[in-house]
């Protein structure tokens, strides 16, 4: 019965990351044809991001106080407040900075989550918060950037890590099984690759 329910998340897991690379693959191109606007894409990776971090921070409301969370999620907030008219030279010392406390509210959270899903799709939310925001990073850095068949190439690699990491769940290793817990760290490898794909866009 265990192993179905690791099986089902697994699933779920890997429908995540195949949309994910969709998701950023479709970006990168909007924003690299011109056909949406940086800050306006901005604000809705924001608006959806903090409404998922919201959410978690919810759902471990009966888990104890939460003042510490509350302040960090205020304190990202804060960073990613951005005026618009002060943002040019200033966009990779504010990433920095969002990154820096992005990683404060991922500590506090993931310390409180109790489940193995909870945790996957955390940080599976934390990864694609970070992945977008690098590919407007450079879209208000370079302004104008084309998406070039090295980035298509590491995005294929991206795809076969998922189906690889996929497939190693559930395969027998010494001592007995591979878990559903296993799978966190063969989720990192594909985030790695969508990285390594943003890295031929510059």
């Amino acid at each position: 019965m265990k192993q179905a329910a690791e099986k089902r998340i697994l699933l779920e897991v890997k429908e995540k990351l195949q949309i994910a690379r969709q998701e950023l693959d479709e970006l990168t191109l909007q924003l690299a044809l011109g056909e949406t606007d940086a800050h306006d894409k901005f604000e809705e990776v924001k608006r959806d991001f903090l409404k998922r971090i919201h959410d978690f921070n919810h759902a471990l409301d009966s888990n104890g106080n939460t003042d510490d969370v509350n302040r960090k999620i205020e304190a990202l907030e804060e960073h990613l407040r951005i005026d618009e008219a002060k943002i040019k030279g200033t966009w990779d010392k504010r990433i920095k900075q969002i990154f820096t406390s992005l990683e404060d509210v991922k500590s506090t959270i993931s310390n409180r989550i109790k489940t193995v899903q909870q945790k996957i799709d955390f940080e599976h939310d934390i990864e694609m918060f970070k992945l977008k925001l690098e590919i407007l990073r450079l879209k208000f850095g370079l302004k104008k950037f084309q998406v070039k068949e090295a980035f298509r190439t590491r995005m294929d690699t991206a795809r076969r890590a998922i189906e690889s990491a996929v497939g190693k769940v559930g395969v027998e290793i010494k001592g007995g099984q591979r878990k559903l817990s296993d799978f966190r760290d063969e989720a990192q490898i594909a985030y790695k690759h969508f990285r390594k794909a943003l890295e031929a866009l510059q």
